[in-house]
């Protein structure tokens, strides 16, 4: 898959005479398949899969695929360091095979039985006689089309049809045609070259891979279940591979949403007609799967994902970390490469390397080609020049393997691997900026609201709420009526099933807030606090106790502090979410941000996306899933700047990190709505700030994620600061809150 080399065989039919009646070329390949003990070797080398199960669906087209959607999906996974396609659950188009052989894809054929809607036990076709010609004839004639692509590196006898005597038969008959190739069954593996599991959870994982007895490779047909805003721990899931000699790798589950284009009978605002994917039940169909069928990574128009780039960073050629300083050096940086490929020299790709602080660059240059043969690893040193950052600045270097030369599924400078790798940072100013001063601070009750108020800001309390119902900078208001208020839902994620019902119970969807303290004091000249106590109480002896301190200061900054306490049994409720919410005007709909992007991050799924400064409309950073759900938080943010056409608006910093989205609609209509063209939106901008969220994992059909990623309900703190933003704001956010 690494880098195919294909012959051509021409096939020439003549009649008695010689004239030729006609000459067919035949492209192929020499390939050696090899179990030894427990691996997978081709050619001699051990290989693992990295793979991904595609069914052939096209939106348009339904089953009937064209050449050029096949095109589109096997450039787009070796774009993506796809190596492997199960061809779940039949044999594709002969095409497919060929574009494998070409481009480079390792394929586990299929045979076409699946037959668990009969059930499993003495209900199964897999063990009566009269069905034994039937499982044979499938993966004789499989093998019979199939056996001459050098591609095929693996049989499967099929999928969820149970074990039986029928599938031992057709093991039999396949190993009579090709002894060269591998067998595989994930029901009945005692007849398998290749044991085999689905959806088992991490640890299952690793114990199987520190433990497994039996001489055979094992090999996950199906993982990670896709479905919506997924791919949870998939690193998790490859650190166990990697240093498993037991594990061959495993096939997501699946490419490709399974939607059709349906008219919604709207027009868009170019006055072309809307359309939406349409899943089981949009045809009046029943039954139906809901949008069951809709759990690929990537949409059914095959547009890039967050999902598909995660994907492509924990399946790269390449580790890459940071190993050290240069001896007697501060600005030269050791960097290890190692090279994960079975074949391929990283030498055919150019090294780069690029400095930033804050997010922006600061300095980039090109290293040697980096000859790292295969399974090996080499140090490489990066000088970056005088250290000139900031104190208190973040400092990242990032560095990256290109093709060197155009290839088949990609021109010249494709990025196929990348490593983050943040750098000792500057010590930070510790110079406080003093609260005391002239006093300009005023505080006043007008219409059931405590109002502080100073040059150029005005923030006002609710009384009756406890609630920062107003905050105006420039005699502008920012943040709306009620916030920011304790957030604990999340619209649900398709892998959030296992736990809905218990969100539900405890309400987490319909708290109701009683305040029982609100203070007022000044803790030093030149600062006012406010400090609220607001109880929040669900339907089944649950609810959270949210004290806020919120810090006024004369240049009208808001320091923020939050204690959430869980109370009565919501102490055995895992969340959704941690956070606040809250209101800005529809003026402030241009979103920066300094933390993980460019697109959607979650504590389980942030791999690929890179510490940087991103910015775009409020309305750019939602995702679209079939059935909308949970999308476009970005994790590890320092700041959040929400800002006008003029530059004007609101900072957030964190203190440290956050959890962040900007949105134009809450999270309760997300969930109201069926598909994206259903979601009621608000000019407002609704804002989350999570002191955390529960991981995503795969538990739509798999596990939940796993343990480390999942929210208890405990006493946590969470701060941040509101501050005016007229400038930059990673100057604003470096710059010290007063002290006293």
């Amino acid at each position: 898959a690494e880098d195919p080399y294909l012959y051509t065989l021409l096939l020439t039919l003549r009649a008695p005479c010689g004239t030729v009646l006609e000459t067919v070329p035949c492209r192929f390949g020499f390939r050696q398949v090899e179990v030894r003990g427990h691996a997978l070797f081709l050619n001699g080398r051990k290989i693992l899969l990295k793979g991904v199960n595609r069914h052939e669906i096209e939106p348009g087209t339904g089953h009937a695929v064209t050449l050029e959607g096949m095109i589109r999906d096997i450039e787009l996974m070796k774009r993506h360091n796809v190596n492997t396609v199960r061809t779940c659950h039949y044999p594709d188009d002969p095409r497919w095979y060929d574009l494998c052989d070409r481009y480079g894809i390792y394929v586990v054929g299929e045979a076409n039985v699946e037959s668990h809607g009969m059930g499993y036990g003495e209900r199964s076709l897999a063990n009566p006689p009269q069905w034994e010609a039937a499982h044979v004839d499938r993966n004789v004639r499989m093998v019979e089309r199939d056996k001459n692509h050098p591609c095929v590196i693996i049989w499967s006898m099929g999928n969820e049809a149970a074990p039986g005597r029928n599938f031992a038969a057709a093991a039999q008959a396949i190993r009579k045609l090709d002894s060269t190739r591998p067998v595989h069954y994930e029901a009945m593996n005692e007849v398998a070259d290749i044991d085999s599991t689905m959806y088992p959870a991490v640890e299952t994982l690793a114990h199987i891979g520190a433990g497994w007895g039996r001489a055979k490779p094992f090999f996950m047909c199906e993982y990670g279940h896709a479905m919506g805003n997924a791919i949870g721990n998939l690193k998790e899931y490859w650190d166990v591979i990697e240093r498993s000699p037991a594990l061959i790798g495993g096939c997501i589950w699946e490419w490709v949403d399974h939607g059709l284009l349906k008219p919604t009978g709207r027009n868009n605002p170019d006055g072309s007609p809307e359309f939406f994917w349409a899943y089981g039940g949009d045809f009046s169909d029943q039954p139906n799967d809901g949008n069951f069928c809709c759990d690929g990574i990537i949409t059914p128009d095959r547009a890039v994902t967050p999902k598909l780039i995660e994907v492509k960073k924990v399946y790269q050629c390449a580790a890459i970390a940071l190993a050290g300083q240069a001896p007697g050096s501060n600005t030269e940086w050791l960097v290890s490469i190692r090279n994960k490929n079975a074949f391929i020299n990283l030498s055919r790709f150019e090294c780069r390397w690029a400095l930033a602080e804050d997010g922006a660059p600061v300095k980039s240059g090109v290293l040697p080609a980096p000859d790292v043969p295969p399974g090996e690893a080499r140090v490489f040193s990066i000088d970056t020049g005088p250290d000139r950052a900031a104190p208190g600045s973040e400092m990242h270097l990032r560095v990256s393997l290109h093709l060197k030369e155009p290839g088949l599924y990609a021109g010249k400078g494709h990025e196929v691997a990348w490593e983050q790798m943040a750098l000792p940072a500057p010590a930070p100013a510790h110079s406080a900026v003093s609260a005391a001063g002239t006093p300009t601070l005023r505080t006043e009750e007008q219409g059931g609201a405590l109002v502080v108020r100073g040059a150029g800001f005005r923030h006002e309390f609710s009384r009756a709420t406890g609630a920062l119902s107003r905050l105006s900078y420039g005699g502008r208001d920012i943040i709306l009526e009620n916030g920011p208020a304790l957030n604990l839902f999340r619209a649900y994620t398709d892998n959030d099933k296992w736990f809905t019902g218990r969100f539900e119970a405890a309400g987490l969807r319909s708290l109701a807030a009683l305040l029982r303290d609100f203070r007022i004091e000044a803790p030093a000249q030149g600062a006012v606090r406010v400090s609220t106590r607001i109880e929040w109480s669900g339907p089944a002896n649950a609810g959270f106790l949210h004290d806020a301190s919120y810090t006024v200061f004369d240049d009208g900054s808001i320091s923020v502090d939050n204690m959430f306490r869980p109370l009565g049994a919501a102490d055995l409720i895992p969340l959704p979410r941690l956070g606040v919410r809250f209101r800005v005007a529809p003026a402030f709909d241009t979103v920066e941000w300094f933390g993980r992007g460019p697109s959607e991050s979650y504590p389980d799924r942030k791999t690929s996306a890179d510490v940087g400064r991103y910015s775009g409309r409020v309305a750019d950073q939602y995702v679209v899933y079939a059935r909308p759900q949970e999308n476009g938080s970005k994790e590890d943010v320092r700041w959040a700047a929400l800002r006008d056409a003029a530059g004007f608006g609101l900072l957030v910093v964190a203190r440290p990190r956050m959890a962040f989205s900007a949105h134009h609609f809450t999270a309760e209509a997300l969930h109201a709505a069926r598909h994206p063209c259903e979601i009621q939106r608000t000019p407002d901008v609704v804002v989350c700030l999570d002191a955390a969220q529960m991981g995503l994992g795969g538990a739509s059909c798999g596990p939940a994620p796993m343990a480390k990623y999942q929210l208890l309900a405990e006493p946590r703190t969470f701060s941040f600061a509101f501050r005016p933003c007229d400038g930059d704001p990673a100057a604003l956010a470096r710059r010290p809150l007063p002290a006293f």
